[in-house]
């Protein structure tokens, strides 16, 4: 095999790789989504960001995307943090495979980041890995024996639990994210903050910054406690934007281990990712050979 050209599309950002024949990410940038410009122009962009890096060498090029995919088709049939214009069937592997005459692979992105995990990060020695990405939105899944379980519709959806609050319905994601945490301190505040800003003025003891991260808290530990007794796994990582911030998050996994309800599950490793975007591009590049 020769080297593949690894994307990782997401809401706000996209991360490119070129990974060789030994499985090692050669180089590693970084783009603005730009999904402001609307579903043409984002499109675009992502062809343009490919072209910039292409090469004769390539053998494939391979997309993780945050979102509803069909990985045999090719397709993204929904991703809920591009533009309204994108919410429908895009043919994007015919699109790509028309303009650069290479096979394409693509997945959704947290079905690549718990794959890369399992192969090459913290989930080697397990055999049953679930992967949660928080970041733009909050993304899951599920590998059992090296191999993404696929389910019915290519994967499971923990983001789109749904969580009743104050006499309404919302899905997991809508407080478990990014976009979830600055929305908790925008109806607190009436304020928009980016998670990083949050963040910092909660560890400066701002009574409502501390008072939103506490509210996120209390979701990440509803997500991960129901995840382990729904899925029974050996290891729980999180990645995506929010794994990477100044959070206490040993302190955070010791005491979501404490509070499920059965100890045998309590057994069960939690850890952040040591390195999300890599692990995502190694993940997606290993759909060439077929998991």
């Amino acid at each position: 095999m020769k080297n593949v050209l690894a994307l990782d599309i997401g809401g706000t950002k996209i991360d490119i790789g070129l990974v060789n024949q030994h499985n090692k990410l050669i180089w590693q940038k970084q783009y603005s989504t730009n999904c402001h410009q609307g579903g043409q122009m984002t499109l675009n962009h992502i062809i343009k960001i490919i072209d910039r890096h292409y090469s004769p060498d390539l053998s494939a090029i391979c997309l993780a995307i945050a979102g509803q995919v069909d990985s045999i088709k090719k397709e993204v049939f929904f991703s809920p943090h591009f533009p309204k214009s994108l919410q429908k069937t895009i043919r994007l592997g015919k699109i790509l495979k028309q303009k650069f005459h290479l096979p394409i692979f693509m997945d959704n992105d947290a079905n690549c980041f718990t794959l890369g995990e399992s192969y090459y990060g913290q989930g080697k020695q397990s055999n049953y890995v679930l992967g949660l990405t928080i970041g733009t939105g909050l993304g899951s899944s599920l590998v059992i024996n090296k191999r993404v379980y696929r389910g019915h519709h290519n994967g499971i959806e923990l983001g789109h639990i749904l969580i009743k609050r104050n006499h309404s319905l919302k899905h997991l994601e809508y407080y478990l994210s990014g976009t979830g945490l600055t929305n908790l301190y925008l109806q607190k505040k009436k304020q928009l903050l980016s998670t990083t800003e949050i963040i910092k003025r909660a560890q400066k003891k701002e009574l409502i910054a501390q008072a939103s991260l506490k509210e996120f808290y209390d979701y990440l530990k509803l997500g991960i406690i129901n995840a382990i007794l729904g899925f029974d796994p050996d290891i729980v990582i999180v990645g995506g934007g929010i794994s990477q911030t100044d959070l206490p998050w040993k302190k955070i996994f010791q005491e979501i281990k404490q509070s499920i309800p059965l100890p045998i599950y309590q057994q069960v490793k939690i850890v952040c990712s040591k390195a999300p975007n890599k692990m995502t591009l190694l993940g997606v590049s290993l759909l060439t050979k077929k998991y």
